[in-house]
C-alpha cells in the first residue's frame, strides 16, 4: 500500500463534524485519523508525528485552546500546524486561539472553499520545512563528514611533515657545500608551506562548522604585535622593509585573544609578501567614533576594484608568484564576521593596501 504524503488528525467530539471535515479534504493525498476531545488527541501527537491538527474548542475533557497550550510547551512539537476551528470570530476569540499557540484559525459554519485553502496553504508550508529540514541534516553529515575526513588526513601529513623538518634542520647543521644548503633550506620552506596550508584548512573547517569558540577577554594589541614582528623579523630584513608603528601600549580590545593573533598574522603577512622590496608597512591602532580601528597598510602591489571585491573569497590569489593557497584572508573574513567588526578595504594598483578593522567598544 502506498504510503500518504500527509497524516492529518481532526479533532472533535462530534462525530458528524470530523467526517464532514474528512470529506471536504477528502481529495488530498492525506491519511485521517479521528479523536473526540483534546486529552485523547494529545496521547496520539505524543505517540505519532502528524503534518497538521484541525481542533474545535469546545470538548470534554480537554478543551482545543488547552490542547494547544500543551502542544505547544513541547519543543518537538513547536512547528506542528495547528487549525482551531470556531463559531465566534471576534477579535478577543480570534485573538485568543492564536495567542494559545493556534497556527490559524477556520471559521463555523465551515466553508469548503476557505477549509481547502487553509489547510493547502498549511500543507505546502509543512512540506517546505520538512525538505529544508532534510536538507540541513544531509548538510551537517556532510560537514561532519568533512571535518573527520580533515582531521584524519591532517593528522597523517603532518607525522611525515614534521620528520622532514626535523631531519631536514638537523642537516643543514652540518657541513654543506652552498648547493646543498639551498636545496635543504628549500625542502624547509616547502614543508613549513604545507604544513601551515594544514593548519590553515583546519582552521577554516572550525570556523565554517561553527566549532570556533568566541573567549572574550581584555587584549593589547600592542604586545600581539610586537611578538609576530619579531618572529617574522628575517622575512622582514630579507625584503628589505621598513615597519612603522602607532600603536599605544595602554590601548585594549575586548576580544578574542587567538583570533586577534589570527588576524594581525594573516594581514601583515600579506602586506609583506604583496609588497615591494624596500617598501613600508604602517600599522596604527587608534580610537574611533565607532570603537578602536586597528589598520595595517603597505606601499606594495595594490588591487585593482575587482580584485578587491575578491579579496575574501577562499582560495583567490592575484599574484601566482607570490607563495601562498589563498586561505588566509578567507579565515580572516569569517573571523571578522564572528567578532562583527568593521573591515575597510581600499587598495590602487602599484600604490599599496590598507586594510581596517574597527573593534567595537566593550559595553
Amino acid at each position: 500500500m502506498t504510503k500518504k504524503s500527509h497524516e492529518i488528525l481532526i479533532v472533535d467530539d462530534a462525530k458528524s463534524i470530523r467526517l464532514m471535515v474528512q470529506a471536504i479534504l477528502a481529495e488530498l493525498d492525506s491519511e485521517f485519523e479521528f479523536a473526540s476531545d483534546g486529552q485523547q488527541a494529545y496521547e496520539m501527537i505524543e505517540a505519532k508525528q502528524y503534518d497538521l491538527i484541525i481542533t474545535d474548542i469546545n470538548m470534554p475533557k480537554m478543551s482545543g485552546l488547552e490542547l494547544c497550550e500543551k502542544v505547544r510547551k513541547e519543543l518537538r512539537f513547536k512547528n506542528l500546524p495547528i487549525l482551531v476551528m470556531t463559531n465566534k470570530h471576534d477579535y478577543t476569540t480570534v485573538e485568543t486561539v492564536l495567542n494559545t499557540g493556534a497556527t490559524d484559525f477556520i471559521p463555523k459554519p465551515i466553508n469548503e472553499v476557505e477549509l481547502q485553502a487553509r489547510v493547502n496553504r498549511v500543507l505546502e508550508q509543512r512540506a517546505t520545512e520538512k525538505n529544508l529540514y532534510i536538507a540541513q541534516q544531509a548538510a551537517e553529515r556532510a560537514n561532519h563528514q568533512k571535518s573527520s575526513f580533515l582531521a584524519v588526513v591532517s593528522h597523517e601529513l603532518k607525522t611525515p611533515l614534521n620528520a622532514i623538518t626535523g631531519f631536514s634542520s638537523l642537516l643543514l647543521q652540518h657541513n654543506l657545500d652552498d648547493k646543498q644548503q639551498r636545496m635543504l633550506q628549500i625542502l624547509v620552506s616547502a614543508s613549513a608551506q604545507m604544513k601551515s596550508m594544514i593548519d590553515q584548512l583546519l582552521e577554516y573547517d572550525k570556523i565554517e562548522t561553527n566549532e570556533k569558540k568566541i573567549i572574550l577577554e581584555e587584549v593589547e594589541p600592542a604586545k600581539i604585535l610586537e611578538e609576530y614582528l619579531t618572529l617574522n623579523q628575517p622575512l622582514i630584513e630579507e625584503k628589505g622593509l621598513t615597519i612603522s608603528q602607532n600603536v599605544s601600549p595602554y590601548i585594549t580590545l575586548n576580544t578574542d585573544r587567538s583570533m586577534l593573533v589570527t588576524l594581525v598574522s594573516n594581514l601583515i603577512s600579506n602586506a609583506v609578501k604583496y609588497n615591494k622590496s624596500g617598501g613600508r608597512i604602517t600599522i596604527e591602532c587608534a580610537k574611533s567614533g565607532k570603537g578602536t580601528e586597528l589598520s595595517i597598510s603597505d606601499t606594495g602591489i595594490g588591487m585593482s576594484e575587482s580584485q578587491v571585491d575578491k579579496v575574501f573569497e577562499p582560495f583567490s590569489r592575484f599574484e601566482q608568484d607570490i607563495e601562498g593557497h589563498g586561505l588566509g584572508m578567507a579565515i580572516t573574513k569569517s573571523i571578522i564576521d564572528l567578532l562583527e567588526l568593521e573591515v575597510k578595504v581600499s587598495s590602487e594598483l602599484e600604490n599599496g593596501t590598507c586594510i581596517s578593522l574597527v573593534f567595537p567598544t566593550a559595553a
